[in-house]
């Protein structure tokens, strides 16, 4: 589109102007996007060419909407719900949002083995056909679900304001909402999302929906509790619901079945504390017997074991930014409760610009791929010619083993096949850092806790702090909300607003927030994430050694 060069200015700036004629026709009501390739050759006094390229974007729909992950919602726990916008660079644009909530006239659920198509013409009305056969439902209409707008408000995002549910316009059903965000009457950037909601003071069903299926939480640790919401539209269903998972006492796997009987049409709660020796996961199913129709279901809840004894990592002392022929020191200590514990610390130091050039990629080993027996199915087994196995071939057994920085649990994979996926790594071999970003501007080493988690489980309701089970005056650490000092009671703190929690300890929170936080930083935020204050570091002074210079 254009070819030029020229002289750049004091700054080192060389500003190059181009039209591009078919911008004149785009029609800004659509979403249209444009990618343009820039490659720059500069030379310097010195005669050596330097080689950039860059990528650049322009987009009628500039603003990313962004909305939680939503899939099922209590009405009886409705959370205020946080939606952000950036634009493409991950800049935060503050301006207003339009949100509207519609609600599904029909399930989204129009497809399966008990739902009957819609037909243009009909010899028996479908009211009689479900008086006759009512265990199908028969689709009245054509087409997909109708939307009937239920709600709609503005926020702004400068001001960090929540959607608020409307907790009297809503019921058990499928809704959907949408997020827009105008300019000059225009869509600049849109999101939606589908989900149901359901009340579990009732056992009334999502409106349209055959069966329901609810797990309130599918990462737990030992000794909570399992919350379960499920059940269907048919009366006098006989259920089945299994338990399985590895004991560590016992060594073997313990397999629990509660034969429940017969079960009454609606939602019912079910509930089961985790014991002690889970390790890893818990295979939860649910089958149950509806007109000759297997109907099952089946949820893997990842087990969390705390590490009473873990050692931390403490870095006491550390900077960011080094500059050629500078020298630091670096303090890394290892602390345990118990002194008895012996520990080895390995620490690396490598060069990270050298990400820029090229970042590290793994590439993992793919022998053989064959198809597996699924351990699950989506939703039920309709019939037993339906649920035959098809495309199965034979495993062979492999002498290939997990290596040791290997991840098993942090990343979902697909069942049906036996690869193993980059994602799994751990980031922590010597020398190697696995990171999604273009490359890195600076070195920090920090010492953080880091925890995976893989539902949302809403806002958190507890935070426990260095084993201490209450916040006394004299222990009581510095608590940051919003990014002011907090010093009421901690209990006062609305936890359903609260969006974001981390807990900074010893060295870290004394680098960050001085010689207060010496017990401690808890960290809440009620309007977004939580963004760490940046470390500002005294200019480094260049003592002139020449002074022969002019």
């Amino acid at each position: 589109m254009v070819d030029s060069s020229g002289y750049t200015d004091e700054q080192g700036f060389l500003e190059i102007k181009f039209f591009d004629t078919d911008l004149h026709n785009v029609d800004r009501s659509e979403n249209i996007s444009l990618d343009y390739n820039l490659t720059a050759n500069a030379t310097d006094v010195a005669g050596e060419t330097h080689k950039a390229n860059a990528k650049l974007k322009l987009s009628t729909q500039s603003v990313v909407v962004r909305i939680p992950s939503l899939t099922t919602i209590d009405l009886a726990d409705l959370k205020p719900l946080v939606i952000s916008a950036k634009d493409n660079n991950d800049v935060p644009v503050l301006k207003s949002l339009q949100v509207k909530l519609y609600k599904l006239s029909n399930s989204s659920n129009t497809t399966g083995n008990d739902v009957i198509s819609y037909a243009d013409q009909w010899i028996y009305s479908p009211e009689q056909l479900e008086q006759w056969f009512p265990n199908n439902r028969f689709l009245k209409e054509q087409g997909g679900s109708k939307e009937e707008l239920v709600f709609e408000t503005e926020i702004n995002t400068a001001d960090f304001e929540k959607f608020r549910w409307p907790a009297d316009k809503l019921m058990p059903n499928t809704y959907k909402i949408v997020v827009s965000s105008l300019d000059d009457g225009l869509i600049d950037g849109e999101n939606s999302r589908t989900f149901t909601i359901f009340d579990s003071r009732s056992a009334e069903l999502p409106g349209g929906e055959n069966s329901f299926f609810y797990l309130q939480a599918n990462y737990l640790q030992v000794g909570d509790t399992i919350r379960l919401f499920s059940g269907s539209k048919y009366d006098t269903t006989y259920i089945i619901r299994q338990l399985k998972y590895y004991s560590q006492k016992n060594k073997k796997q313990v397999v629990i079945r509660y034969y429940n009987g017969e079960r009454n049409k609606g939602i019912h709660k079910w509930e089961w504390k985790v014991p002690a020796d889970v390790n890893d996961n818990i295979t939860l199913s649910e089958v149950y017997v509806v007109n000759n129709k297997l109907y099952r279901h089946e949820e893997i809840i990842t087990i969390e074991r705390i590490k009473k004894d873990q050692p931390e990592i403490i870095v006491e002392r550390f900077q960011s930014q080094l500059h050629p022929g500078d020298s630091a020191v670096f303090s890394v200590s290892i602390k345990t409760k118990n002194e008895n514990i012996a520990a080895e610390l390995m620490t690396t130091i490598y060069d990270a610009s050298l990400d820029k050039l090229a970042t590290h990629q793994w590439q993992l080993p793919f022998p053989e791929k064959g198809t597996r027996l699924y351990s699950n199915w989506p939703q039920y087994i309709s019939t037993y010619r339906q649920s035959e196995l098809q495309f199965y071939q034979m495993q062979y057994p492999s002498t290939r083993k997990p290596v040791w920085w290997m991840d098993t649990l942090s990343f979902s994979i697909d069942l049906s096949s036996n690869f193993l996926e980059p994602g799994q790594l751990l980031g922590n071999i010597p020398g190697i850092i696995v990171t999604n970003g273009a490359g890195l501007s600076e070195v920090v080493v920090m010492g953080y806790g880091t925890l995976r988690k893989n539902a949302t489980v809403g806002a958190i309701t507890s935070v426990q702090i260095r084993g201490i089970s209450s916040l006394e005056p004299y222990k009581q650490p510095l608590i940051i909300l919003d990014g002011v000092p907090f010093t009421a009671d901690l209990s006062s703190i609305n936890m359903n607003e609260v969006t974001a929690a981390m807990m900074l300890k010893d060295a870290e929170a004394v680098a960050i927030y001085g010689s207060i936080a010496s017990n401690g930083v808890l960290i809440i935020s009620t309007k977004g994430e939580i963004t760490l204050p940046v470390q500002k570091q005294e200019p480094i002074l260049k003592i002139r050694t020449n002074f022969a210079e002019t």
